[in-house]
């Protein structure tokens, strides 16, 4: 029987990746509406990467309360500064992908450790019903809404269980969360997150570009503080 190919991945220049056509995607947002479509279809392929890299970390070791803490402080810092931007432009919503990932975070923890502790009681069905259905409300506040949030607990579920239904779901919410964009976009992070369904592995020998790590983080509020500035000033 023939093992599955293990595709090795560096998650620095996943990052990187990530960083560069989500700036792409803002530049076609916010300066040029002619090359608006073109420049913010390759900016799809952003969010799924940034999600990848979350769930799949998690999965791999105990990372949550880093990453609540690290995604609270940058969505609360990009707020502080977009959000008076944006509010000059007529609508401070929705609020920023931080947001969004930080909402997942919480939302996996508190699955996670409700079935930790009623493990042999019905009532965590409950409780996981309330964690999701109040998630669920706050998300049609942020970035990529209902099908973003969902998109992220099925991949996260995937790397989990490798339960086919997961995968299902992620492709669903891949193609869904993107459709009010267009049906292009909706089939461009559909095929990708397809890719992220195959089996992979992350070396720790791999070279790293982004230290510290809270560059990575930062360049989120700089580059659109800065775009939204040359803007409207």
């Amino acid at each position: 029987m023939k093992k599955a190919i293990n595709l090795q991945i560096n998650q620095d220049i996943l990052k990187i990746i990530a960083l560069l056509t989500m700036t792409i995607d803002h530049l076609g947002y916010i300066f040029t509406p002619s090359f608006e479509i073109p420049l913010r279809l390759i900016g799809r392929l952003s969010f799924p990467i940034f999600v990848f890299l979350l769930t799949f970390n998690l999965t791999k070791k105990d990372l949550f309360k880093k990453y609540i803490s690290r995604l609270f402080i940058f969505a609360v810092i990009t707020s502080l500064i977009l959000i008076p931007l944006k509010y000059q432009s007529g609508n401070i919503l929705p609020l920023n992908i931080f947001w969004t990932l930080l909402l997942s975070v919480i939302t996996i923890y508190g699955v996670e450790k409700t079935l930790q502790i009623f493990k042999q009681n019905n009532c965590k069905y409950f409780i996981i019903g309330y964690i999701l259905c109040f998630s669920a409300i706050f998300s049609c506040l942020t970035d990529f809404e209902l099908f973003g949030l969902f998109y992220i607990l099925s991949l996260y579920g995937w790397f989990k269980n490798k339960h086919k239904a997961f995968g299902l779901l992620t492709l669903i919410f891949a193609f869904l969360m993107n459709l009010h964009f267009s049906t292009t976009a909706s089939i461009i992070s559909t095929l990708e997150s397809l890719i992220f369904l195959l089996p992979l592995s992350s070396s720790n020998n791999s070279p790293r570009f982004l230290n510290p790590w809270w560059l990575f983080y930062a360049y989120y509020p700089a580059h659109l503080a800065i775009f939204y500035a040359v803007k409207l000033y």
